[in-house]
């Protein structure tokens, strides 16, 4: 059953291009004629599992099953190796799970895919490209009618439109990563995939970077699944926090957040807030106990 399953599964793999699936919803867009492609992002998990050894003998995952709705904020939270850049790569198609199967909008997914960006704790640009053509490549690739131009509505939205001919290295840190945010929007994805996107910055330019986020949530609304260590961090911008297990990693307690936490003027004095806050630090503490009092020492 499951390798009829998995037949039936590369089938609907090879019906649906996802190259030509990301380009027809960005000339979609560009003509203003917004197809049903364009409410898309629901991610799907069944039982997935990840070994880094041929013997499967030790998970780095272990029977992950979720499904994260269109639009919707998702966090994984845990302890230092509990598999939450690991599971980030298996929806990105960077890595294959050893058991189990991904699934954005109902197509498998086995390789990187265009419908899929992702936005790592290093900005990742290139270096020798303009701003502007940074931001217009993947439209570009993607056969946009106007990659240019699709480049400077992004750079409008997070505020870096006057920065469009500089190179990346004469940016600060928050505004490389303004410029990586907006590369990755620029090419209409229906998931994005950050992994601690905002780790290296200091405090001040992480606030501000994380209200940002949030404003962009509103105009552009993908599907977000979002990587961090910061319990705060997650709590302001989350619909939903998974907090997960030490190795094998797993999903430990999903933890919904009242929208009104984040409309709130300083959602930080709020007793809700705190709650949740010392719930989930207890959590974590209880997984990292269990990898420093192994006889291996978690190794």
């Amino acid at each position: 059953m499951h390798a009829a399953t998995l037949t039936r599964f590369g089938k609907m793999r090879m019906a649906v291009d996802p190259r030509s699936e990301a380009g027809r919803r960005l000339r979609d867009i560009a003509a203003g004629c917004p197809s049903p492609g364009n409410a898309v992002g629901t991610v799907l998990l069944r039982n997935v599992s990840v070994s880094f050894v041929s013997d499967h003998s030790l998970a780095v995952v272990s029977d992950v099953s979720l499904m994260i709705r269109p639009g919707e904020f998702v966090t994984f939270l845990g302890p230092s190796g509990c598999g939450k850049t690991t599971l980030l790569n298996v929806i990105g198609g960077m890595l294959l799970p050893t058991v189990g199967e991904v699934s954005i909008d109902g197509v498998p997914v086995t390789a990187p895919t265009p419908v899929c960006n992702v936005v790592f704790q290093q900005h990742s640009l290139f270096e020798w490209m303009r701003v502007a053509d940074n931001v217009a490549f993947g439209p570009r690739a993607l056969g946009h009618p106007d990659p240019r131009g699709e480049a400077m509505r992004f750079l409008r939205l997070v505020g870096l439109e006057d920065y469009a001919e500089v190179y990346p290295f004469t940016l600060s840190g928050g505004m490389q990563q303004r410029v990586a945010i907006a590369r990755a929007l620029a090419t209409a994805p229906s998931v994005l995939l950050m992994d601690e996107p905002f780790g290296a910055l200091d405090a001040q330019t992480r606030s501000i970077m994380q209200e940002e986020l949030l404003k962009l949530r509103h105009s552009v609304a993908p599907t977000v699944i979002f990587v961090t260590h910061d319990v705060d961090e997650a709590l302001l911008l989350s619909d939903r926090i998974f907090v997960m297990r030490a190795a094998p990693g797993g999903l430990k307690e999903e933890i919904a957040v009242d929208a009104d936490l984040r409309r709130s003027d300083d959602p930080m004095r709020n007793e809700s807030y705190h709650e949740l806050r010392q719930r989930i630090l207890a959590q974590i503490r209880e997984e990292t106990l269990k990898v420093f009092n192994r006889p291996d020492g978690g190794r």
